[in-house]
């Protein structure tokens, strides 16, 4: 009530018969914008106190003072990440509490006898407040952003780990890796850029783990099993999210042009997409309804639709090397001016990897040869380098193959005997 008196009190319209200087106006203003700001922030803390003492009330099992280790996962696409690590926990016998946000968590079935899956709440005040009042030793999480966005470092956890969930470098928002204790990396060109943004940011540098990629060793086993399909007419569109990525900037421009050339088309938009672009793939949807040379994928593994296709068509998005070390296919990247304002990205110079890549294992194309696109992939899937690039890219960014999840553990007990 003070905050919304003292707002209209200060909007009220009033002749002035002085006038402010810009110096002491300006001191006036910024006091009066962190005053408030202070109150808002402090109802906010006071309000998230109560839910975390509310919840802790009946949901103890969660709370509870139990040394050990915790797991974070934000939804069932992080599966092949930690199912390596739950099945090393398991078969070593290690006590564990597995959290997600995902009702549909595959973790939810998976049969354990170690280990505590539990669903938290969806993402939102309950499930913030449960990581926020955590009690553990170690929790491990693929969500970036920690003591930046919703998720806060509680004072009930002696150590944050973030494990890696792509072979590219971690190109996160701003201050994305910022306050984790330790990163669980994939190799060298992961380490390098991590360093080079503690440096820009002047934090202290984090314990740096190479353990090789969890996910990619899952999802390597599943595809030795997929049957074998002819991938002849198959071109599967896999862009990232946001308004660089390939959808929102051409709409359904480039998928027109391939199902008017006849070509079977894949899209498998980005998970996030679903959440925040929903209006605009529905749109595309609508817009393509009458193709029947059209199909969405909107499965947990992209390995499926990876195999049923010749090439990738992406821009920036991560399955580039999933795809190119995975399948050892083309991909046709679109040209773009990346624009880096809010990622960690925009505060050191120099190429990274991922970029400097794309015409190694395909070829990157602009606004300008999209209306071409149809004679480009004659053209790539008829040169066999880019397979021996692909080979090549993927001795260099997937280290220790198939090893991921022991490694993981033993870093996790590690970490833990330290502590």
């Amino acid at each position: 009530m003070f905050v919304v008196l003292l707002l209209i009190y200060t909007l009220l319209p009033a002749y002035a018969y002085a006038y402010i200087d810009p110096g002491s106006g300006g001191v006036l203003f910024t006091t009066l914008v962190a005053f408030i700001s202070s109150i808002v922030f402090t109802f906010r803390a006071f309000f998230y106190n109560v839910l975390g003492f509310v919840y802790k009330l009946f949901s103890k099992e969660i709370y509870m003072d139990k040394s050990g280790i915790v797991i974070h996962s934000e939804g069932r696409q992080y599966w092949s990440v930690f199912k390596p690590i739950v099945d090393e926990f398991e078969q070593r016998k290690i006590v564990y509490r597995y959290l997600t946000t995902d009702d549909s968590d595959p973790a939810l079935s998976y049969p354990v006898k170690y280990g505590s899956v539990i669903f938290i709440g969806k993402p939102g005040n309950k499930s913030y407040s449960v990581l926020n009042f955590l009690k553990a030793d170690i929790v491990l999480t693929t969500t970036p952003g920690l003591d930046v966005y919703q998720v806060k470092r509680s004072k009930g956890v002696k150590h944050y780990s973030h494990i890696m969930h792509t072979l590219r470098e971690p190109v996160y928002r701003v201050f994305g890796l910022d306050y984790f204790d330790s990163v669980l990396i994939n190799g060298q060109h992961q380490e390098e850029y991590i360093r080079k943004i503690e440096q820009a940011h002047k934090v202290p540098q984090k314990q740096l783990f190479t353990v090789g990629s969890t996910y990619v060793d899952e999802l390597s086993k599943k595809v030795t099993k997929l049957p074998k399909v002819d991938t002849t007419n198959t071109i599967l569109v896999a862009p990232s999210w946001g308004k660089e990525a390939l959808l929102s900037r051409y709409g359904d421009k480039i998928l027109k042009i391939l199902l008017d050339a006849k070509y079977k088309v894949i899209v498998r938009p980005h998970p996030q997409s679903y959440i925040v672009e929903k209006d605009m793939l529905d749109s595309i949807k609508n817009n393509l309804k009458n193709y029947n040379n059209l199909s969405w994928d909107e499965e947990t593994d992209n390995i499926i639709s990876m195999s049923k296709s010749c090439l990738m068509i992406s821009d920036f998005s991560g399955v580039i090397m999933d795809y190119a070390v995975l399948f050892k296919k083309p991909i046709i990247t679109l040209k773009f001016d990346f624009d880096n304002t809010q990622y960690d990205l925009q505060d050191i110079t120099g190429d990274i990897l991922t970029f400097s890549i794309l015409n190694q294992v395909g070829v990157q194309v602009d606004e300008h040869s999209i209306n071409n696109l149809p004679n480009i992939i004659t053209t790539i899937k008829a040169d066999s380098s880019y397979q021996i690039n692909c080979e090549k890219l993927a001795k260099q960014v997937w280290s220790l193959p198939n090893q991921a999840g022991k490694r993981t553990v033993d870093t996790l007990i590690k970490i833990h005997e330290a502590l």
